[in-house]
């Protein structure tokens, strides 16, 4: 697997050719403004800034990933969903304004804004805004075409991809870890009782803006959501919890949540990335 390309400013990329396609009012055909390098997700996806000079816009290029692929079903939910939450009353994720038919790149919507830093910028006032901006979105109407997530079959699909790439030992470590959470946290989950709400998935500080000069109640942005499903609440502040360092017992008390079921999302949630992220490694080599 390669690595995202770097690009110079004012430089055209082959996606591009087909600007007139995204019929969004461009003036011209855009170039590249810079690479947004802090946005890259760890995967060889590579996000530029691009502008036709007058109007600024986000261009994500999808990579083949080993691990996961949505279907073009699922796609189409995920951006009318994200774009529903991309508007009031939510205002908390950046629009989707066009994506290639093939899924080989998307356009979305441009925010002057700093990605948050994991650890030391999360003070609890922001934490507390954060927990807020998560339950406002999970009360968003799902309407899906697909089944929601099942936990178990992430963990199950993961660990399959990974045979293709891991060594017997390292498959054997996950697949205990794997055994251990079927029998004790995912049973937990499912026995939580709650109705399922919009999760996202993927909160880790790259998806997450902080406006700049905004006064709004809660200047964020959240990004990329490929990973969106109908899901448990407590995995979504799991996501968070884990990609931000944010200790559990605190974040149980501020986002209202039982410690316990917290406890036991982040352990899901844990194995969940570990086993993506070494199969990313392992298809790089």
């Amino acid at each position: 697997m390669h690595q995202p390309e770097m690009q110079q400013p004012g430089a055209q990329l082959p996606s591009m050719d087909n600007w007139r396609d995204w019929a969004l009012d461009l003036q011209a055909k855009p170039r590249v403004k810079r690479t947004l390098s802090e946005l890259n997700d760890n995967s060889a996806n590579a996000v530029y800034l691009i502008s036709d000079g007058a109007k600024e816009l986000v261009l994500k290029q999808y990579a083949p990933n080993p691990a996961y692929q949505s279907s073009g079903e699922q796609l189409l939910a995920i951006d009318s969903w994200q774009n529903a939450i991309a508007r009031p009353p939510y205002s908390l994720a950046a629009a989707v304004l066009y994506r290639d038919p093939r899924n080989h790149y998307a356009i979305f919507e441009y925010f002057d804004a700093a990605t948050l830093q994991a650890g030391a910028a999360l003070n609890q006032s922001l934490l507390e805004t954060l927990c807020q901006a998560i339950h406002r979105y999970h009360c968003y109407s799902i309407q899906w075409p697909v089944d929601p997530i099942s936990y178990t079959g992430r963990c199950e699909h993961y660990l399959s991809v990974a045979n293709n790439h891991f060594s017997t030992a390292g498959i054997t470590k996950l697949e205990q870890r794997y055994r251990e959470l079927r029998d004790d946290c995912v049973q937990h989950l499912q026995r939580a009782g709650e109705s399922l709400v919009c999760c996202h998935n993927d909160l880790n500080p790259g998806n997450i803006l902080y406006l700049k000069n905004s006064s709004t109640p809660a200047p964020l942005r959240i990004l990329d959501w490929d990973f969106a499903s109908p899901g448990v609440a407590a995995m979504d502040f799991a996501s968070l919890g884990v990609e931000l360092g944010i200790d559990c017992k605190l974040l149980a008390t501020i986002a209202g949540l039982q410690e316990i079921q917290l406890a036991t999302a982040y352990r899901v949630y844990t194995l969940i990335c570990d086993t993506y992220e070494e199969i990313l490694r392992a298809a790089r080599r």
